[in-house]
This record gives C-alpha cells, structure tokens and sequence, in this order.
C-alpha cells in the first residue's frame, strides 16, 4: 500500500485546533485556580475548631447538601473547592507547613484586631463540641508527641510549659480555641447540628455565610436525617476527662477551659478547685 506523507502544513492544519482546544482547557483551568488563590477573590467561607470538634463530620453534611467544601488537604479531593473549607488547620498561615498549598497568603494576626482580616476566607465561623469529650480525644489521638506537628501548633500558639502529653492537649484546646474565637465572625455548637429542633437554622446561616442557594427543606431533611443517622469519625481512647482530672493536670488551664466552656453554653459539672 502506498504511503502519502503528510505535508507541513496539513500537519498544521491538523493538530492546530487540538492544540488551541488543549490551551483553551489549559487556560480556563489555570484562570479558574488563579481567581481562587488572587487577591480579588477568596473562598466564601471556612468552619473552624479545635482539633477533634467534628469538622470531619460536618464537613461530610455540607456536601451531601451541595456545598463543595473540604477538610484539612489543600486542594485534593474533589477539586478547588470552590465554597471553601472546614478545618481547624486553616485558621492560621504557615508556609512552612502549607508549603506550595498555602491558602492564607496574608497573615492571620492573633488577637482582637484579627477579625475580618482574613485574606482567603470571606467570613469564619466557630464551630464548638462538648469541652471534656473534645479535650479527651484531643490527648488521646491526636500526635502530640510528633516533634513537626507540636512545631506547627507551637508556631501559632503558645505551648511554654507544656510538657506532657496532657499538659500539651489541654493547653493547645485553650489556646486555640481563644486564637478561633478572634478570627470567627459567628459560632454554634455541633451538638445543635445533631438536634433535629436545631439544625437547620444553623445549615441555613452556613449557606447564607457562603453566599449560595439552600436546596429545599424536603432535601435537606432527607439528607441531614442520613447523615445524623451514623457514627461519626470515633477514635478509641480513654474514659472522658472529669473536671477534677483536668485541674490535677494544670489548674490555670483547666480553668480557662471552664471559662471558654460557659462562654459557649455548655454546662460545667464537677468542677471543684480543692481537689487534690
């Protein structure tokens, strides 16, 4: 069978257009992710904690509802997330840690003039767990004893003196609660999430945060009553914290603790200053 070359310019002819579909693709994507990390644009919204507050869990609810948020990883998962996030991480800059993925290009200050200064986020919410459950799980699973990740928190907060693994746990829940209630604009408490009378005054407030459409409340029962329904992201670990222990740990801190509990509306019971 014969051959007939194909010429230069028939080359041209053909691979031109795939050439210009590949740039146009190429550039919408890269204009898309520029718009995302550029001044002149953020993210609507981002949910923050304390480690172990269920920002995992919420997350999983959000999306089911049609919020395209993420958790702790800088843009993996499903894309650019285009809604924002729902990270106790984020809350703060840190280009050692966040390296290529840093979101927060302008610092976020610590203290009172912090708010509205965010870059990236346009509003911040709080989100609060039960003080005692969410210190437990904090020093029972999260690595505290990991020489990068106790660098990481000790850049943002201040862990002098803290040295054991609950003294670390109790004073990194103090003081980055007291660093989120500075950024945040609103809170509520993951247990009204849970809350059937609750919930859905707080998903309506996120949705108004985020600056998109509700879907109807048909929908959002149906999915809220799927997600309330499971377990959400257990670890094992010891027998909850009481108040007591808390003080035997580190008085000063268990009583911030205490003063942050109130200040959310959660009931403190046991809390008994001459325990020995």
């Amino acid at each position: 069978m014969r051959r007939y070359p194909i010429s230069s310019k028939r080359a041209s002819t053909l691979v031109a257009p795939l050439l210009l579909a590949t740039v146009l693709l190429t550039t919408r994507f890269h204009r898309e992710f520029i718009r995302l990390l550029s001044e002149d644009s953020r993210w609507p919204l981002l949910i923050t904690a304390t480690p172990r507050s269920g920002t995992v869990a919420t997350a999983r609810l959000l999306r089911k509802l049609g919020l395209d948020v993420s958790t702790d990883d800088c843009l993996g998962g499903s894309g650019l997330h285009a809604h924002g996030f729902v990270s106790w991480k984020h809350s703060v800059v840190d280009d050692h840690y966040f390296h290529s993925c840093q979101l927060n290009e302008e610092v976020v200050k610590l203290g009172p003039e912090a708010k509205n200064k965010t870059k990236n986020f346009e509003v911040l919410v709080h989100q609060t767990k039960e003080i005692l459950p969410s210190i437990t799980s904090l020093i029972g699973t999260e690595p505290l004893k990991d020489a990068e990740y106790l660098s990481f928190v000790s850049r943002h907060i201040n862990m002098t003196g803290a040295n054991t693994t609950e003294k670390k746990g109790l004073r990194m829940w103090v003081e980055w609660q007291e660093h989120v209630r500075n950024v945040t604009s609103w809170r509520y408490k993951f247990e009204d999430l849970l809350d059937e009378s609750k919930y859905l005054s707080i998903v309506e407030r996120i949705f108004q945060s985020a600056n998109q459409t509700l879907p109807n409340t048909t929908v959002i029962h149906e999915k809220w009553t799927e997600w309330s329904s499971r377990k959400h992201n257990s670890r094992p670990h010891r027998p909850c914290y009481t108040w007591s222990e808390l003080i035997k740990i580190d008085a000063t801190d268990a009583e911030r603790a205490k003063k942050l509990a109130e200040t959310y509306g959660y009931e403190v019971v046991g809390y008994d200053v001459d325990v020995e």
